[in-house]
């Protein structure tokens, strides 16, 4: 992945925090200077290989005019990714250890992902292919599935798709399968996983 300004040409963007979750989902905190405050400002990233070159609008989490030394960690708890930041806040006069915390919460994944192998005989050649199947995601908010072939994004499809097939693979080959549930606003569920053969 290409390196990414998420602040240029800007004199005190010098100081920053950053974190990966077990989900792929990164975190970058950083010192900004608006021409009149000392601000606290987080961007996230999904690393995952879907959409993973896009950072979210930074979104400034500090108060007060005088802030420094941020620092952040992230985790997946269940179906969920929780965050803390912490940063230094002055007054003037005096320092504060300022913390924030947020929850994200992810679209439920499908559930039993299964693959089986069949093939074609061409009579000149044999072609196998893997065929992928799921169960629904219960959530609501549903609207695809992302799939993934040994960590790397394969395709997308619809959410009355439940069904993969995989042409072109080598006959008992070993390959693993991801499967996670997109919702309208592009975020993922955990990704499930199955090996094979």
């Amino acid at each position: 992945m290409e390196p990414t300004d998420l602040i240029a040409d800007n004199l005190y963007s010098f100081q920053a925090g950053r974190s990966v979750c077990s989900f792929g989902d990164a975190l970058a905190l950083y010192l900004f200077y608006n021409g009149v405050a000392l601000q606290i400002q987080s961007s996230e990233l999904d690393i995952t290989g879907f959409m993973n070159s896009v950072w979210s609008v930074p979104l400034t989490i500090s108060t007060g005019l005088q802030n420094g030394s941020p620092s952040v960690a992230a985790t997946l708890m269940g179906n969920a990714v929780n965050s803390t930041a912490a940063w230094v806040n002055s007054n003037g006069g005096t320092n504060s250890v300022v913390a924030s915390t947020g929850t994200k919460a992810l679209v439920l994944p499908p559930s039993n992902l299964a693959v089986t192998q069949s093939s074609n005989n061409f009579g000149v050649f044999t072609e196998y292919f893997n065929t992928l199947n799921w169960q629904a995601s219960t959530d609501p908010n549903a609207v695809g599935y992302l799939v993934y072939r040994n960590g790397v994004f394969l395709a997308q499809v619809p959410a009355n798709v439940l069904q993969f097939i995989d042409d072109n693979q080598v006959q008992n080959g070993s390959v693993t399968y991801g499967v996670a549930s997109l919702d309208s606003l592009q975020s993922h569920s955990p990704i499930i996983t199955i090996s094979f053969p």
